[in-house]
């Protein structure tokens, strides 16, 4: 087991601690010989591939490798199904920017968390049961969600020691259901396990109400067996929650230490990343 660190990591961390460098050697087999030889392997694959344009960045190719522990071949395989995404899902990627979704980040439903868990493993916090149908489009909240998972994952930690999510379900309401579609979710669900390339260390629901128990119902075959078996349901039971997240990284909602939910610092970096989103956005198959 690796040696935690003596202090929390914030999430805009810059630097890759000692810990975060073991942790890519011991569970990704990531070393900086084999870091260069498949950067190279990977983007000769790229290169050949017909009809792409891709992203070359090494920052923007190591999220592939790292996920897939540096199997070229994976990678490759999650970085078409990444750019496939956007092809057969058109409309979720329909002003995929930041700056078009500032009205969304105001109403403080989705944000990173300001400090990261013992793990390295940046926290992402959905406050489902708060949003608002009338206001949102349930698109809208999923765009928002893919655009704040795609900047965390700018960061080589995140990469590395991966994404632990908490999603809140306090106030959840059969109108919140009524306003989703299952097709929607189908696409959401498919981003973020299949096409993303996140490390889910863990997903934890709070709050959860029997009105959850049918939406999950519809949801469950979606999921794999791997990400199932990462879901925990804690209910109304935060003493559940600290088990696995040190309440001195959550905000008071969630019985933790950090004042009230919000962290602007992340939504300024994401705002100010705008023109990033744009450049993104034309990489791609041709249509």
């Amino acid at each position: 087991m690796q040696d935690m660190p003596d202090t929390l990591l914030q999430l805009d961390c810059k630097e890759i601690p000692k810990f975060v460098e073991i942790i890519a050697k011991d569970q990704l087999g990531e070393t900086e010989t084999i870091r260069n030889i498949c950067l190279n392997e990977l983007k000769e694959k790229i290169l050949s591939e017909k009809d792409l344009t891709p992203n070359l960045s090494e920052s923007f190719l190591l999220q592939f490798l790292r996920v897939r522990k540096f199997d070229t071949d994976a990678a490759f395989s999650l970085l078409k199904s990444y750019y496939k995404h956007r092809l057969n899902y058109p409309f979720l990627y329909q002003t995929y920017t930041p700056k078009e979704h500032l009205k969304v980040m105001k109403q403080n439903l989705i944000n990173f968390l300001g400090t990261r868990s013992a793990d390295g493993s940046a926290i992402y916090v959905v406050r489902f049961g708060l949003w608002n149908p009338e206001i949102t489009s349930f698109e809208d909240l999923l765009r928002l969600g893919l655009l704040c998972n795609e900047k965390a994952l700018d960061n080589h930690v995140t990469q590395i020691c991966g994404i632990t999510s908490i999603v809140d379900l306090k106030n959840l309401s059969w109108s919140h259901l009524y306003h989703t579609s299952i097709s929607s979710i189908k696409c959401f669900v498919s981003a973020s396990q299949d096409c993303f390339p996140i490390r889910h260390k863990a997903i934890h629901v709070i709050n959860n109400s029997s009105i959850f128990s049918v939406l999950f119902a519809l949801i469950k075959p979606l999921i794999n067996k791997k990400m199932r078996e990462r879901i925990h349901f804690h209910g109304d039971n935060l003493t559940s929650l600290h088990q696995y997240i040190s309440p001195n990284v959550l905000p008071s909602e969630f019985g933790g230490t950090q004042g009230t939910f919000h962290n602007e610092n992340f939504y300024k970096s994401l705002l100010d990343s705008d023109e990033e989103f744009i450049q993104r956005n034309r990489h791609g198959y041709k249509k």
